[in-house]
């Protein structure tokens, strides 16, 4: 089979991605339509397979969480400048074109659903994985406690920034930044009150484990809080991540929604909701809440 595969990947079938690739690797802003990730994903994949590269080795905890911090270091290596990184970190949402209206319309629904399930400000939230932390801003303007957290400790200025911004507009800025994996968020938190709700937005894809990560959200969580996963690419998505993990040394992966929902379950949750894409055909975003029950580990 690795014979096979080696021969597609040097046929003419894969020639324009191949050229896609060196340009790629030569510039990290290199314009390719959803169609033409795709078409690159399957080749690295193929190429690395017949190499012995694919599935990659399960990386150790640490090697993950290191690659992850220097993943600004790796952007400025493939031509992005530190402004720039800066500058589009602060930006969001608020990106020129149709990043914004997407991030926008996600916040539009992410807050209706807080509201349908009777999550209200001064509510207390938990995001993981909350980057430069422009989801938790909105939310602290809204009223409501929220603490963000992320591994990459660099992070905190930024957050820190947008704090600022809420208390010079005479806004309650009740929001707070702590470094932390995934994995183990809930010891970062252990001196807090457990929390009202936990949500990761686009994020948990990047857990060195994922399963470990939704361990430690229970844990954080008060009896009957809400944990949401929102907006996490579905299995089709490693095709296209797995280009862009190979060139940043970061991990992503894409994710299986029948699979999140049992181990949900398994950790103790006991109600769960589908909120989009029930016909998912493997290819569009999970949305999933789940809420814990009465009595911990009912």
């Amino acid at each position: 089979m690795k014979i096979i595969a080696k021969c597609f990947t040097q046929s003419f079938l894969f020639a324009r991605a191949r050229r896609l690739l060196e340009c790629n690797k030569r510039d990290w802003n290199y314009p390719l339509t959803k169609g033409q990730k795709l078409l690159v994903g399957s080749y690295m994949i193929l190429h690395d397979y017949s190499q012995g590269m694919f599935p990659p080795k399960r990386k150790d905890e640490k090697a993950v969480f290191d690659a992850e911090n220097a993943y600004e270091n790796t952007l400025q290596t493939l031509g992005k400048t530190s402004k720039e990184l800066i500058l589009g970190a602060m930006r969001k949402p608020f990106w020129f074109g149709p990043g914004c209206a997407k991030y926008l319309r996600d916040y539009i629904h992410i807050q209706s659903l807080f509201y349908e399930n009777g999550v209200r400000p001064p509510a207390t939230l938990l995001e993981v994985g909350c980057g430069s932390g422009w989801m938790a801003e909105f939310l602290a303007a809204s009223g409501f406690k929220v603490v963000a957290t992320t591994l990459n400790a660099a992070e905190a200025k930024r957050i820190q920034c947008r704090k600022q911004s809420l208390e010079l507009k005479g806004l309650p800025a009740d929001l707070e930044f702590r470094p932390s994996p995934m994995e183990y968020v809930h010891e970062q938190v252990r001196d807090l009150p457990p929390f009202d709700v936990v949500y990761v937005y686009e994020a948990l894809h990047h857990a060195h484990d994922w399963r470990k990560a939704i361990q430690s959200f229970y844990k954080a969580l008060a009896p009957t809080g809400w944990c949401y996963i929102v907006n996490e690419p579905n299995i089709m998505h490693t095709l296209v991540s797995y280009r862009l993990g190979r060139l940043s040394n970061t991990h992503e992966i894409g994710m299986s929604s029948s699979q999140i929902r049992r181990h949900l379950k398994q950790v103790g949750f006991t109600k769960i909701k589908l909120l989009k894409n029930r016909l998912h055909w493997g290819c569009r975003p999970i949305w999933i809440a789940a809420q814990k029950g009465l009595y911990p580990g009912s």
